[in-house]
């Protein structure tokens, strides 16, 4: 087996999730600003600031993917949503394959939970956010081809 330097580790565990989580950030950024714009009016759009909902959701999300990236083989994904209709609630969608067992699922929803505290916890916004489970099956996400139609 090949010896692994100090700086190979150090490259591999500190700095490529430093570098994928930055980069995600940056990606945001550059599509933030063209879509919130300078304040003034062009072309139709008006400025929007997102709810603190709507603005953890898509900080879930892009977290969520980054970690994504890092996993070849994934039996199950996880979105986060924001409905305007709950204000204070994160909703946790799981997409679980077949070959799951409800022990991992149950995992699985646990670490979502976590995630969005945690998220939640970083803006001092852990006292109102709350947090919904939806399990959808392998055998009720939409195949490509229905999403084209």
């Amino acid at each position: 087996m090949a010896r692994v330097t100090r700086w190979q580790q150090l490259f591999q565990h500190k700095l490529v999730p430093y570098m994928a989580w930055s980069g995600g950030l940056l990606l945001v950024a550059a599509m933030a600003v063209p879509l919130l714009g300078s304040g003034e009016e062009a072309g139709g759009g008006t400025p929007y600031t997102p709810t603190r909902g709507e603005w953890l959701a898509l900080v879930l999300n892009m977290e969520e993917n980054i970690a994504g990236l890092q996993e070849v083989h994934r039996p199950a994904s996880v979105c986060y949503r924001h409905a305007p209709e709950k204000p204070d609630t994160i909703q946790i969608e799981l997409r679980v394959a077949d070959e799951m067992e409800p022990a991992q699922i149950r995992n699985l929803a646990a670490a979502a939970q976590q995630r969005v505290l945690k998220a939640a916890q970083r803006r001092g916004w852990d006292r109102w956010v709350k947090t919904e489970v939806k399990q959808i099956e392998q055998t009720e996400w939409q195949r490509p081809e229905d999403l084209i139609r």
